[in-house]
């Protein structure tokens, strides 16, 4: 792929100086003194894959997040924030994988406890075609089998669940599920990831910070949908939400509210530096000709600099494709939570 490289260097401009923007609140000396933090782990979807499917086609490709490629996903900000770096800890595609021992057990396609995973594309056998989508369980379960315990030191991520909602609202729109059979099994997952959280925490003292789910209603892929499903979307994200919180009631886990942080967002986009909420930044059909047509449902996947709808909307689009954020969406992200904690005292 061929780029202008006085461009190139105008967005990396552009970009760091966003940054310097968003997280300066980080860099006094006081803020920098009371981190302690050595290693950040996350376990949840492809809104924190840090590059499970980079590889082959899709890393030659120059995709490999759910984002506009390379600009990192937020959980990597935050932990460049703090002085290290989340790799990956599997790759591999279409049920072949290798474990690389990073600490980003994130996996695009991921449910809270269920298989398969969305995108996933079983065939006859039950092996995925495409996506791995080793639910959040699973993916405790390799954490644990390599590593034996959480340790003080470790920062935790998790936020799963959108899986789920879009699960369930496919059998919907097909007509092989009800509504209220949906909202139990969405209720069901929120259950099931705080028990995930509690999971971790029986397995050593880290600290777990966990994220609900921002509002998919808000989403380009929601609002094509019609006003009665994009409702129903909204009311199940809540349902979600409502259910985790009430579930880790109690619980020591940091709950963050990234629902709310998009709402803000939406509400006051210019304050944000966002200029574009409604349309990707990502052209499809400019991925489909890169890709000879060979494009997974979520295109962000295989999104890079050649496919955006212009040259500066990776940091002017909120979204990459139609549900995943855009290189701007995890900066928000990144900052919504380094100044959550900051405020909290943990950093």
């Amino acid at each position: 792929m061929q780029h202008d490289q006085n461009s190139t260097s105008g967005t990396t401009r552009r970009f760091v100086l966003l940054t310097v923007l968003l997280l300066g609140i980080l860099s006094s000396p006081s803020a920098l003194a009371e981190r302690h933090f050595t290693q950040v782990i996350s376990f949840g979807d492809s809104i924190s894959d840090v590059g499970t499917y980079r590889v082959g086609l899709i890393r030659r490709l120059g995709g490999g997040r759910f984002t506009t490629n390379p600009g990192p996903v937020w959980v990597e900000r935050v932990a460049a924030e703090l002085g290290t770096q989340v790799t990956p800890f599997r790759v591999g595609y279409a049920g072949q994988s290798i474990v690389l021992n990073g600490t980003g057990y994130a996996e695009g396609g991921a449910r809270v406890t269920q298989l398969p995973g969305v995108n996933c594309n079983p065939n006859s056998a039950g092996v995925c075609t495409a996506e791995l989508g080793r639910p959040v369980s699973q993916q405790i379960d390799d954490f644990v089998a390599y590593n034996g315990r959480f340790e003080k030191h470790q920062l935790v991520f998790v936020q799963a669940g959108g899986n789920d909602l879009l699960w369930h609202l496919a059998l919907v729109g097909g007509g092989l599920e009800s509504v209220s059979v949906a909202a139990t099994a969405i209720q069901q997952a929120a259950i099931d990831l705080a028990a995930q959280v509690e999971r971790i925490q029986a397995y050593g003292d880290a600290t777990v910070v966990v994220l609900n789910l921002p509002d998919a209603a808000l989403t380009p892929f929601a609002q094509a949908q019609g006003a009665e499903i994009q409702a129903l979307i909204g009311g199940l994200v809540q349902l979600f939400n409502g259910s985790l919180a009430a579930s880790l009631s109690g619980n020591s886990a940091i709950q963050l509210d990234a629902y709310g942080n998009l709402h803000q967002v939406v509400a006051n986009p210019t304050a944000f530096g966002v200029k574009n909420l409604t349309i990707p930044a990502c052209d499809l059909n400019k991925v489909t000709a890169l890709t000879e047509g060979n494009v997974v449902d979520a295109w962000a996947l295989m999104c890079t600099s050649d496919t955006l709808v212009e040259p500066e909307a990776a940091y002017t689009y909120l979204f990459a494709d139609d549900v995943h954020p855009s290189t701007l969406g995890h900066e928000i992200t990144a900052r919504f939570v380094l100044q959550s904690l900051h405020k909290l005292g943990v950093l």
